[in-house]
């Protein structure tokens, strides 16, 4: 496998030897849309380590070892829609491997560490999603971006914040019910995020009339995504 150069900022939350199971299909029963469970689909999120980062960053695990994209995106292939979040400088490489109707979605930080010598810094990170429950046009718009610092002291390079993780299950319009497995657990984060997803009153799946988690964060999202200029004046992670 050619080795991408990787950004030395934040790396991918994940354990090296990945999950064979599913998380959520038996703790989020309730259907905010009603429905009955009529319909439900088959999600996966996988955060795997970054090409070329996996014995660096997490020696620790005994069975740590570079990632095979193309057997981890024919695993991927096999639900009703999934989200894979490389590094930007893999990008292409794992795109390439990718059916052609995927779409990339932006994670921008408007925080995030900088490292000496690493300028422009590595201040966002892209995610590749495939499929999704359609929408009408009674629902949330979501976008293809959300804006969001990282976390910081949870144990595991890359931990990612809650918020990302909504806007992922936004993204494929995901809802109580739905299988969801999380390929590559590491902290956690991402099914807690689930179930906290799962637990909110009001999803942008709802009639707009209803809010929304996307109408909750219209304003948020409204503004422009933060420039280099902007983040720099922003405090940085020291190394």
């Amino acid at each position: 496998m050619t080795t991408a150069t990787q950004p030395p900022s934040e790396f991918a939350e994940a354990h090296c030897s990945p999950s064979s199971g599913f998380v959520g299909s038996s703790e989020c029963k309730q259907d905010a849309v009603g429905g009955g469970g009529v319909g439900l689909l088959r999600f996966a999120y996988a955060d795997p380590p970054y090409i070329g980062q996996a014995r660096k960053h997490y020696s620790h695990d005994p069975n740590c070892a570079e990632v095979d994209h193309a057997e981890l995106i024919a695993r991927l292939i096999t639900y009703d829609a999934w989200a894979l979040a490389p590094s930007s400088p893999s990008l292409k490489q794992i795109l390439a491997l990718c059916p052609d109707d995927v779409r990339v979605g932006s994670w921008v930080k408007p925080f995030c560490a900088f490292k000496a010598n690493v300028n422009p810094a590595y201040a966002w990170e892209p995610v590749i999603f495939r499929g999704g429950r359609k929408r009408g046009r009674g629902v949330d718009t979501v976008r293809d971006w959300v804006s969001e610092v990282i976390t910081l002291k949870r144990g595991l390079s890359g931990a990612k914040p809650e918020r990302f993780c909504h806007w992922v299950f936004e993204f494929l319009g995901m809802r109580p019910g739905d299988a969801f497995d999380d390929i590559y657990p590491g902290s956690g984060a991402v099914s807690r995020a689930w179930q906290t997803y799962c637990a909110s009153p009001r999803l942008s799946f709802a009639s707009k009339a209803g809010g929304g988690l996307a109408g909750r964060q219209q304003q948020a999202l409204e503004l422009e995504p933060p420039t280099m200029e902007n983040s720099e004046s922003t405090t940085s992670v020291a190394d």
